[in-house]
């Protein structure tokens, strides 16, 4: 009894000192930064851009002049590659990304202009920036995830849904968005799975304003060389077994773990599904407004010119599916694949009717020798994806030294 009480008594000396501390900090912060977090980047990475909503800022670090992630705003490029985060190359370095690994494998150079968020219509209206650089081969890759939903922003936000799209499609776009706007219903899905934890409301109240704590997070971010983001959530930590315990709750409704031995990773079929259902006349608007982007830079291509090659890029879930044993037992996957495979087809057959080339990476991406995608939530690729992805466009301009 004399030793749990002596334990009891250091304990609270413990904490009673945790408790000054806390205000000694608490106050001094009003005065001075004391523990702020000084890893955080203080240059946000996107600039506001009439066009087409953002550009990346040319401060940020990697981000060239005109504000896309090159070493240098060349003034000539013998390649321009357009596209989104997954041709921009998220989560991997600029030198992993596929335009960069391209580069490698011609020896000649390509300049990424992909930005995250831009689809068919975005890059069309950069075209002219492009074709500036007197390319020979434009590049332009079309991401299933949800680039015909970014299409459909950008066009509504525009005013061009009317291209492609009959008046009584229009009425019924317009119906729904007054409704629930769509962004509303994509955003709740992608913070559906960002919201993991499942901490008590008293903690996070804590964690969330205590001095102490906050300290703490920082000195560990500083020695584990942290990048200073917020507290990354399990289903993005690059971690699976991490991520496949945080499966429970709301992100059971979300997410499902894929594990076969060599492929483990994080499936979110029901966010791309919802970026591919055109049952909904929003995003059969942008599909259409988006083929007429792809016609419209073809031609324009075309006239300068420089051949126009369409990347049809698969999401991770449509890659991942041809390993699966039992698709139904993923949330959505079948859903997903049978969809994503019946407007894969569609936009093959437009391009095909139009004599525009066209690269479909599915199987490539399928045929990696090991897995092309991380193995958390995220669904662009990894390094090897990315690698994968550069070999089968270098094949395809007839300039490859066999790597990828």
């Amino acid at each position: 009894m004399r030793a749990i009480g002596g334990w009891l008594r250091n304990a609270g000396l413990v904490l009673a000192a945790i408790v000054v501390f806390e205000f000694v900090l608490q106050g001094a912060s009003l005065v001075l930064p004391v523990v702020e977090d000084r890893t955080r980047p203080k240059i946000p990475r996107t600039l506001v851009d009439e066009q087409v909503g953002h550009r990346g800022n040319p401060a940020y670090p990697g981000i060239d002049a005109r504000g896309f992630r090159n070493d240098d705003a060349v003034g000539q490029a013998d390649i321009v590659a357009l596209g989104d985060s997954q041709t921009y190359g998220s989560g991997v370095a600029p030198g992993e990304a596929w335009p960069a690994v391209l580069a490698e494998h011609i020896g000649r150079p390509v300049y990424n202009m992909a930005f995250g968020g831009y689809g068919a219509i975005a890059n069309r209206i950069h075209l002219d920036e492009a074709l500036a650089l007197k390319p020979d081969v434009v590049l332009f890759a079309l991401y299933f995830g949800n680039d015909f939903f970014d299409d459909f922003q950008l066009a509504r936000t525009r005013g061009e849904l009317a291209r492609g799209n009959p008046p009584n499609r229009l009425a019924k776009v317009e119906r729904r968005e007054t409704a629930r706007p769509l962004r509303d219903e994509i955003v709740h899905l992608y913070r559906r799975g960002r919201k993991t934890s499942q901490k008590n409301a008293v903690v996070a109240w804590f964690t969330a304003r205590s001095r102490v704590f906050g300290l703490i997070r920082n000195l560990v971010r500083a020695i584990e060389g942290h990048d200073g983001s917020a507290d990354t959530p399990a289903l993005l930590g690059r971690e699976f077994e991490r991520a496949r315990a945080a499966l429970s709750g709301p992100a059971s409704t979300f997410a499902s773990a894929h594990d076969d031995g060599a492929w483990r990773t994080i499936l979110t079929a029901p966010y791309r599904l919802r970026a591919l259902d055109d049952s909904d006349p929003r995003i059969r608007a942008g599909i259409e407004v988006g083929k007429q982007a792809m016609a419209d830079m073809a031609a324009r291509v075309d006239a300068a010119g420089a051949r126009f090659l369409v990347l049809l890029v698969p999401t991770k879930e449509s890659v991942v599916h041809g390993r699966v044993a039992e698709p139904a037992a993923h949330i959505g996957l079948v859903d997903l694949a049978a969809k994503e495979a019946r407007l894969r087809a569609e936009i093959a057959g437009y391009l095909a009717a139009r004599k525009i080339d066209h690269l479909d990476l599915l199987p490539v991406l399928r045929r990696a020798p090991s897995q092309p995608y991380f193995g958390d939530g995220d669904g662009h690729p990894n390094a090897t994806g990315q690698a994968r992805i550069a070999g089968a466009v270098a094949e395809t301009l007839g300039k490859t030294d066999g790597g990828g």
